[in-house]
């Protein structure tokens, strides 16, 4: 896993920050350094078709980041299947998508005497009760070392 942590590394000093963060290569490092101590071909075959793909993208004159983020997601998934490591902000992100369902429902619930601007109180509330639920999971996750 070193070789491509060095590949991945060598190939930032190549792109700009925004190309960078666009990418999610610090992400893709922290992953990297996750399976230091753990051998799987089908991870290792992932990172070595993402290292093409950011190669193909450094030497693009209008670069498409398609492929590469289909293949990064299919990675993302795997891992999360297999090993359960999550992407540091996923956790909290699902929260707060069930948050907002939440709040929504909260509104319509609150007794507003046909007062639509009191049916949408109810979505700041569940965003609120998403964002600290997710804040708790991650915790926990990072707790127990499944974070990158």
């Amino acid at each position: 896993m070193e070789f491509f942590k060095e590949q991945v590394h060598s190939y930032i000093s190549g792109l700009d920050e925004k190309q960078v963060k666009k990418m999610e290569l610090n992400s893709l490092l922290n992953l990297i350094d996750m399976f230091n101590d753990i051998s799987d071909v089908e991870v290792e075959g992932s990172f070595s078709k993402l290292s093409k793909l950011i190669i193909n993208i450094i030497n693009e004159e209008t670069p498409s980041y398609k492929e590469y983020k289909r293949d990064f997601n299919v990675l993302k998934k795997l891992v999360r299947k297999t090993y359960g490591f999550i992407k540091k902000g996923t956790l909290k992100e699902e929260s707060i998508g069930a948050g907002v369902a939440i709040g929504v429902a909260l509104g319509v619930a609150i007794p507003s005497g046909g007062n639509v601007a009191f049916m949408s109180i109810g979505i700041p509330i569940g965003i609120a009760i998403g964002a600290g639920i997710g804040r708790k999971r991650e915790k926990e996750a990072e707790e127990k070392g499944l974070l990158y």
